[in-house]
């Protein structure tokens, strides 16, 4: 009787710690059958081990890679995949997270001993850790670096320690991040074989959470399924959380409850990834424009820099394509008019029109896959930073040597023109006037004996040592080629010379400040 009273208290308490624990830990995937989505990268995961065997099995045979990078939202089952993949074909997983305590490594294995998460690392990555007990040692390990875009500074060595890890190690390394675009992994991208794991659909979600709502006896209407799938953002560990507290909770729960989203930080390259990669269709037009409005400014740039590198998912040829270019151009001209006006007449009821016009039309026309054009050497499959902003950048700075130089000049009297005057018909003149003198004589020039003449041309005309770096910056046009190369070269004994006579016999030009400490401005430039 009693030894009966015991084993029903037994199961009561094995059933009461079941309820207690959760869905996320309790479905957690074992099986590859058990994954959502993303099986082609699991695929692809599962090649590369395999050739890894092959390699420890044949010595000349060599890997392109000694470490695989799995990026991809939170949630959606890269780390499970990779233990899944690891244990099916029989290696031993050691998992480092990124909240473990990791200083660099020493270089002598020996001071592991110490138990430093790092030259644990280190051990078993090179096959030199000391085995004191004679236990058996897996020959076949695998290493899973997690939330490896969350090394900081606390992780002293970070990626560079990594990535020595990685040159050095005898064992496969499996990094894992959620943001592969961070600037952190520039240079690790360069040692990994990249796979990037995307969020699963609506449907493959909804066929797994069915199972395991069954299995709970719990019943919630379709539609009413879709809302928290839809409000946790494709994040899985989060919709079983979500379940699980729906079903502890009492009382119907209603539609409305659910449709506030996932807060989400995305960055302006994993936007512009949903708008314009495979799918992009399948989001709302008002969760585009949303997406949009997180960087207002970037995402049109983005779009119209990388757009011609897309081949649109219903491209049939390439004549079909450059129509379907054409008609995305016409779209982010429409948008660039009307973001002018939003921003030069403050129409900023306009916003969302611009955006639907230079983001969301252009990107729905060409969505698809991304294609490189090898117009650059190794380049990588990632949409590139905007052109333009470095245009823009050197515009400004050109201008602004430009005003400076015709401040300086209208202050000495020597001039009486705009700027653009100075730019289209002085500029040339001024530069030969004080770069010929200089060269050396059997091309024409004076050498050093013409450094007075150029000396005393700058002074009448107000012109500054920088002002006469500046002439030979607006002189130039960008562009490769012996068209753009600057043909003058003048000798560096000749320059310092030229720089310590200017130093000695120019007016120095005063700053605003200095003018208003001073009564008036006076120059003698003018009397010679």
């Amino acid at each position: 009787m009693v030894k009966s009273d015991r084993t029903t208290l037994k199961c009561f308490e094995d059933k009461q710690s079941e309820s207690k624990q959760l869905w996320a830990d309790k479905y957690k995937p074992t099986r590859i059958s058990e994954l959502i989505g993303n099986g082609r990268c699991v695929a692809d995961l599962r090649r590369w081990l395999l050739e890894w065997q092959n390699k420890q099995g044949n010595k000349e045979k060599k890997n392109k890679c000694k470490a695989v990078l799995i990026s991809g939202p939170p949630g959606i089952g890269k780390t499970s995949s990779a233990i899944i993949v690891c244990t099916q074909l029989g290696f031993s997983v050691m998992e480092v997270n990124a909240s473990d305590s990791r200083n660099k490594a020493s270089k002598d294995v020996q001071t592991g001993l110490s138990g430093s998460t790092s030259n644990q690392v280190k051990e078993l990555v090179t096959n030199r850790g000391l085995n004191f007990l004679k236990t058996t040692i897996h020959k076949n390990q695998v290493l899973i670096m997690d939330e490896v875009d969350g090394m900081s500074a606390g992780d002293r060595g970070g990626i560079s320690d990594l990535i020595d890890t990685i040159k050095r190690s005898k064992i496969p390394i499996i990094c894992i991040c959620n943001d592969r675009y961070s600037q952190k992994l520039k240079a690790l991208q360069n040692h990994c074989f990249e796979l990037n794991f995307q969020r699963p659909t609506k449907q493959q979600i909804h066929g797994r959470l069915s199972l395991i709502m069954k299995e709970e006896n719990f019943h919630m209407q379709s539609n009413e399924l879709d809302t928290v799938i839809e409000s946790c953002n494709g994040d899985i560990r989060l919709i079983l959380n979500q379940l699980q507290l729906r079903k502890l909770r009492t009382g119907s729960l209603s539609i409305s409850g659910g449709k506030q989203l996932k807060d989400i930080n995305l960055g302006v390259l994993s936007i512009v990834d949903v708008l314009m990669g495979y799918g992009a269709s399948s989001q709302t037009i008002d969760r585009r424009i949303a997406l949009c409005f997180n960087e207002p400014d970037l995402v049109p740039l983005y779009i119209q820099e990388n757009f011609p590198q897309m081949r649109p998912t219903h491209c049939c040829s390439d004549l079909q394509r450059l129509i379907f270019l054409g008609a995305a151009s016409c779209a982010l001209s429409d948008g660039d008019l009307v973001y002018s006006l939003v921003r030069s007449k403050q129409l900023w009821e306009l916003a969302s029109c611009s955006n639907l016009l230079a983001c969301i039309i252009p990107s729905s026309i060409v969505s698809g896959v991304r294609e490189t054009f090898n117009l650059f050497p190794g380049e990588r499959n990632f949409h590139r930073f905007p052109a333009w902003l470095g245009k823009n950048s050197s515009s400004s700075k050109m201008r602004r040597l430009l005003n400076e130089m015709h401040g300086h000049m209208i202050s000495k009297g020597a001039l009486k023109s705009s700027s653009n005057v100075l730019r289209q018909h002085y500029i040339p003149l001024l530069r030969s006037y004080t770069t010929i003198p200089l060269l050396s004589k059997h091309v024409g020039g004076l050498n050093n004996r013409g450094i007075q003449d150029a000396v005393r041309f700058m002074r009448v005309y107000g012109i500054t040592r920088v002002d006469w770096d500046s002439l030979n910056e607006l002189r130039k046009f960008s562009g490769k080629g012996p068209a753009f190369e600057d043909s003058i070269q003048i000798s560096a004994s000749t320059k310092s010379s030229f720089t310590r006579e200017c130093n000695k016999i120019l007016d120095q030009v005063p700053t605003k400040h200095e003018l208003k400490l001073q009564d008036g401005y006076s120059s003698d430039g003018n009397q010679e």
